[in-house]
């Protein structure tokens, strides 16, 4: 299930990463992603079986291969945030899936997965040419995994230290990613040297997946951080709509002739609006009424309803050159929230002293 749960999250990551190509980042990001997509693939069982050769163990090395397609992402990715042309990283990484090649078919097809060469005892005995080939294939592949990650993840510590934000955020997520992942060559180097037990389900299942999952999540974060805030401005939206139908209605003057858009734009033109109409309706109170600033939104509701009573009562209005009070907060959300409390005084003002 974490198989089939991380190489769909790597296809579905090729698929976003398709539609942004404009950076050499993105291109790393998105070679990367498509060498890792079709490594996972190759590695399920019942892909495998249906490309596999006899004895030559094919898919094995098409999987290995397909990952070195991901590091040259990698080498892309990490020369582009560093501001490198990283050129060097991609021949080191072409020249190392040669001599996987190589070393695959020079005897190292006999074991095709970690487990194999490390569950055979033969593994020691140099003196067959074809154990050389197996080490040196296996040591090819888990130490330049491991360089390949620990620089990924070296890189993005290096410039997160230097920015702030959502980047910064992601640039992590991608460090952990990559130290998580630089665990499972470790650990399969420790298992065929005989150090510890190696089973290579836990290698996949604890350390790879996990890894490759967290690797996905961080070239999401941006998009994850934008929705994120789309969702809380279509919220904070919807909850404006009471209050916002009665200023309107009472101020219809105020209301913007511009349509549609992003709910954050949506947010910002309704909050406008509001603050607009409360603006004007505050030339009903008497002079001086706001010079303190914003108040607690139990108060500005009873002074919203008392302009809205002196209004319809006929008083006149007084002239006003003042902007609105004093913002609650120092954005559109908070700003926001502020209205939606004003709103809530709102009704329970109507509840215990009956509607205007």
């Amino acid at each position: 299930m974490a198989g089939w749960l991380a190489t769909a999250a790597l296809w579905a990551a090729v698929t976003v990463r398709f539609r942004q190509r404009s950076t050499r980042q993105d291109w790393g990001l998105l070679v990367m992603f498509t060498g890792m997509a079709v490594g996972f693939t190759l590695a399920r069982p019942e892909i495998a079986q249906f490309i596999d050769v006899p004895e030559m163990a094919l898919p094995s090395l098409l999987k290995r291969c397909t990952a070195m397609l991901g590091a040259v992402g990698v080498a892309l990715y990490m020369s582009a945030v560093a501001g490198r042309r990283g050129w060097t990283h991609i021949t080191a990484t072409v020249t190392v899936i040669c001599l996987l090649i190589v070393t695959h078919f020079a005897g190292a097809y006999r074991w095709a997965e970690t487990d194999v060469f490390f569950a055979d005892p033969a593994r020691f005995t140099l003196s067959n040419p074809g154990v050389w080939a197996g080490w040196a294939h296996f040591l090819l592949w888990y130490l330049y995994v491991a360089f390949v990650t620990l620089a990924l993840a070296t890189t993005c510590i290096a410039v997160l230290i230097q920015v702030t934000g959502v980047l910064r955020t992601q640039l992590g997520v991608f460090a952990l990613g990559a130290i998580w992942c630089a665990v499972s060559p470790v650990y399969a180097l420790a298992g065929i040297a005989g150090l510890i037990p190696y089973d290579l389900d836990v290698d996949r299942t604890f350390l790879l997946m996990p890894s490759i999952l967290l690797l996905v999540i961080g070239m999401g974060w941006q998009a994850i951080h934008r929705g994120r805030a789309s969702g809380r401005a279509w919220w904070l939206y919807t909850r404006l709509r009471g209050l916002w139908r009665m200023l309107v209605q009472a101020q219809p003057e105020v209301v913007l002739n511009v349509e549609g858009g992003p709910w954050r734009v949506r947010l910002h033109r309704r909050v406008v609006e509001c603050l607009d109409a409360m603006r004007q309706l505050s030339a009903y109170l008497p002079e001086g009424t706001f010079a303190t600033g914003r108040v607690d939104a139990d108060t500005a509701a009873l002074r919203l309803r008392e302009s809205l009573i002196a209004r319809k009562t006929g008083d006149k209005a007084r002239d006003i050159s003042a902007g609105a009070p004093a913002a609650a907060g120092e954005d559109i959300p908070k700003e926001a929230t502020w209205l939606v409390s004003v709103w809530w005084a709102w009704k329970r003002l109507e509840r215990s002293l009956g509607p205007v």
